[in-house]
């Protein structure tokens, strides 16, 4: 990993954060983040905020970081502990992208869900996904906070 690469990214974000997320660290250990993310407009999500956290591990950029969500979340793409489908930011991971580009990435995921990848323990969630999901993750939202 490279604690350049990371230090520069989270002053990038944090001098121009992207208008959906808020990223932090504890200060201390670098390969853990916290970010608050505004789900995207034109999506069930719209107008939500869910916390997630990235693990970044020693093999970045190489790899991308691990993506989980701390709010709940109804998505096909995201198991029911809050796991975002690593095959799908896998597939389209290059040792060139950061992290805005992986938060963006997941703002397409929640935007356009990859049903052919949806977890197969949540495959309830993706024959929901077409129902009121909206409604749905705001009443789980309430139930976590």
């Amino acid at each position: 990993m490279s604690i350049s690469r990371l230090q520069s990214e989270f002053k990038r974000l944090q001098l121009m954060p992207p208008r959906y997320m808020f990223v932090d660290f504890d200060g201390i250990d670098l390969s853990e983040w916290e970010i608050c993310m505004i789900g995207p407009a034109s999506s069930p999500y719209e107008a939500c905020l869910f916390h997630v956290h990235l693990s970044i591990g020693r093999e970045y950029p190489i790899s991308p970081p691990t993506i989980t969500f701390n709010s709940r979340i109804l998505h096909p793409n995201i198991s029911d502990r809050g796991l975002v489908c690593p095959n799908l930011v896998n597939k389209d991971w290059t040792h060139t992208m950061g992290i805005q580009d992986l938060m963006e990435l997941l703002q397409d995921i929640l935007l356009t869900p990859r049903m052919e990848k949806a977890y197969l323990m949540d495959i309830c969630a993706a024959r929901l996904y077409a129902s009121d999901v909206r409604a749905l993750t705001q009443e789980m939202a309430k139930m976590s906070s």
